[in-house]
């Protein structure tokens, strides 16, 4: 995809800002951090309005989904550890796929402005990737709405202080309620992701709750959310992707066998090209799918899933040659493609793997 020179002055800003202040020690240094987030950092994107930027515009889906995938694609590059797509962006996207604007506008103010730090609650332990199978209880009382049940990883679940969660109303409709991080009644327990993002799983116990949606529509407006989540997160899956090829092609120039750099070695050459033909097919499905980020729900759905399935194929390929190409040191902390390497796997993973989608993409062409 050719970029506009604005979108290309987001790039070229967005890569020059990370490569200044995120580093790879300065990944090394997070990950090997009991922290769970880096102030300093989310501050730093807030104030350069990439985080305003990324959010999904009521007005113009088409041009802030490539906006969100062209910076989605140099967090992959750097593979930052801050989980804004994973998290608020979705957040982002439910509030414009089901809050009317009058209520969404504020609530998306407070996301791009940094005021507020928002998550999804959407997934449950029994569910499996199924986004209607939801057992949290919304129960209406004088004194409010009360959510019980639990919800399963919860990306930046710990930190959120705004937390959107999906839950069936007494007469069998679907909702999106909005916690706050300290509400009574609510436990998060923290882990870590493969990736080293941090998530929660969520134990609601009378939690109150305000509806920010309840209807017939809430269940299409979730499931486009993920679906338009999943583009961006494609999107980042080619940056993390295209750092495994720089970070091997470097790799295998400076390391010798047999007085010469593999690299010259025919057998790791066209290894090498095999690794930009799958990352080039997976960017093409990127992009086929931004196109459709205006079409209709079934065409975005179709896009989606279908990424989802390159990304367990063509991704992890690139990935897996990666750490191949660099041999056993490739697994190991200290050298960046091990890092890409779980990013793609944990992005493939997030919101339904490649199966679980290939199996969802053949029921919607049945």
């Amino acid at each position: 995809m050719k970029l506009s020179p604005a979108e290309a002055a987001l790039q070229s800003g967005l890569r020059a800002w990370l490569d200044a202040h995120y580093d790879f020690p300065a990944l090394l240094e997070r990950t090997r951090s009991a922290q769970t987030r880096d102030p300093r950092l989310w501050q730093g994107l807030v104030d350069g309005g990439w985080i305003a930027r990324a959010l999904p515009r009521r007005d113009d889906l088409q041009q802030s989904a490539i906006d969100a995938a062209v910076i989605a694609e140099e967090f992959g590059r750097a593979l930052v550890v801050e989980p804004f797509l994973r998290s608020a962006y979705l957040a982002a996207s439910l509030i414009v796929e089901a809050v009317n604007g009058a209520e969404a506008d504020p609530l998306l103010a407070k996301i791009g402005s940094g005021e507020n730090r928002f998550a999804a609650a959407l997934y449950e332990p029994d569910g499996r990737f199924w986004l209607d199978r939801i057992t949290t209880r919304a129960v209406e009382s004088g004194a409010g709405w009360r959510l019980t049940g639990r919800k399963a990883m919860v990306m930046d679940g710990k930190d959120a202080d705004r937390i959107l969660i999906s839950a069936t109303t007494e007469d069998g409709s679907t909702g999106l309620f909005l916690v706050t991080g300290d509400a009574a009644g609510m436990t998060r327990t923290l882990f870590r992701s493969i990736d080293d993002f941090a998530a929660a799983d969520i134990a609601l116990d009378g939690v109150e709750a305000v509806p920010v949606a309840i209807g017939a529509g809430v269940p299409d407006a979730i499931q486009a959310a993920v679906d338009r989540t999943i583009v961006v997160l494609g999107a980042e899956a080619v940056g993390a992707a295209q750092a495994a090829i720089d970070e091997t092609a470097a790799y295998t120039a400076r390391r010798e066998q047999f007085g010469r750099a593999i690299a010259s070695f025919q057998v790791v050459a066209h290894r090498l090209a095999r690794m930009f033909i799958e990352l080039e097919g997976l960017r093409g499905s990127v992009v086929e799918a931004l196109s459709n980020a205006g079409a209709s729900a079934e065409e975005r759905a179709l896009a989606a899933a279908g990424l989802k399935v390159m990304i367990g194929e063509n991704g992890r390929f690139v990935v897996n040659q990666g750490i191949q190409l660099h041999g056993g040191v490739g697994t190991v902390d200290e050298y960046k493609v091990s890092h890409a390497f779980k990013r793609v796997f944990a992005i493939e993973t997030l919101f339904g793997n490649g199966d679980f989608h290939l199996e969802r993409y053949a029921r919607a062409m049945a």
